[in-house]
């Protein structure tokens, strides 16, 4: 499970590093080259890992047999529906983009980039390790195992959304005047980038928890469900952005997004098939205000910071943040000074 991960992971530096030298001599074609470079090293070390492990991977193209490839064709066959509705409501909002003036389309695209990549991380995260724990539960009737791996995975939600949500939405603005503003951007466009990311990371508290439970349906063999209303989320943000955004403008997007993301994930956990015992709703909303609490405290921190610079901003809120995640750590069951004890106790 962990090694894709972890080679997308030196992949994605060695991006970094081919564009960082390529960009000087070939200019804006560095990105498609470094793509390619990055994407053709995670392909071959995948394949010599998949040979380690004696995995015969050689296709023949006139000898594919039906009865092979048809399981995974009509489990996957479903969720073509979602990322056909999906590549629609994203071609949908540029085009209306555009509407609403010129450069709102880059404003959005580097707006969203944050939880862009926090999405990637979580979704791979819970799809390579979350689904296989569960799913193997679910098939051997260990329904005491899978609601308790369920509540640890709320957790690690949770845990993920309290390190990130706060500072996007808390530190929006001096987080993208460190990195925008430079060149020819201006500080009236940076200043709207960091008002359309903080709707963003608001909007990734619904987006993380339609994952989890998407998830889950999926673990138990209810990939159907899953995908028809991740169909009908697409096909919410569609209208929702089609009514509004005449008088919302760009920030409809991320609200669309927040509001059909959220009402599905409340919707799928209601439709998993074993009973969620009333201690994880309570869990549940109780995190939920601590992340909430957060949020907050980072806000009026960030307003008292506002002439600070962006870097040093950056650092006090991450600082700040780091502590009164570790003050309230115990609400979530997270106990770091027994992980820490457990740790060092290893490295002895």
């Amino acid at each position: 499970f962990y090694i894709p991960e972890i080679v997308g992971f030196f992949s994605g530096i060695a991006n970094l590093i081919c564009i960082i030298f390529l960009a000087p001599v070939i200019g804006i074609y560095s990105l498609v080259v470094s793509q390619y470079i990055s994407i053709i090293l995670l392909l071959l070390v995948i394949m010599y890992y998949i040979r380690t492990r004696q995995i015969n991977i050689r296709i023949r193209l006139f000898s594919i047999n039906w009865s092979d490839v048809r399981p995974f064709v009509l489990f996957a066959l479903p969720f073509f529906l979602p990322y056909f509705a999906g590549q629609c409501s994203g071609l949908l909002e540029r085009s209306l983009a555009n509407y609403l003036g010129e450069g709102v389309v880059s404003t959005l695209d580097y707006s969203r980039k944050f939880t862009d990549i926090l999405q990637s991380v979580l979704s791979g995260i819970l799809a390579s390790v979350m689904v296989p724990v569960l799913a193997l539960h679910f098939s051997k009737r260990h329904f005491e195992n899978f609601r308790c791996d369920l509540k640890q995975n709320i957790q690690v939600v949770f845990i993920i959304l309290c390190l990130t949500v706060p500072i996007l939405v808390g530190a929006s603005i001096p987080l993208c005047k460190f990195l925008y503003l430079r060149g020819d951007m201006t500080l009236p466009v940076v200043e709207e980038i960091a008002e359309i990311t903080r709707l963003y990371g608001i909007s990734f508290v619904g987006v993380a928890f339609y994952l989890l439970f998407g998830l889950t349906l999926l673990a138990q063999n209810e990939g159907k469900k899953y995908a028809f209303y991740g169909m009908m989320t697409q096909v919410g943000m569609i209208i929702i952005n089609l009514l509004l955004f005449r008088y919302m403008g760009v920030y409809t997007f991320a609200i669309s997004l927040f509001v059909t993301h959220m009402v599905a994930a409340m919707w799928m956990l209601k439709l998993i098939k074993l009973d969620v015992p009333r201690e994880v709703y309570y869990y549940f909303v109780k995190c939920f205000l601590c992340l909430l609490l957060l949020v907050v405290l980072l806000v009026g921190l960030n307003i008292l910071l506002k002439d600070v610079r962006p870097f040093y901003s950056l650092f006090i809120s991450g600082m700040i943040l780091g502590l009164l995640f570790i003050a309230v750590s115990g609400i979530f069951g997270f106990n770091i000074r027994k992980y820490l004890k457990n740790l060092m106790g290893r490295k002895i």
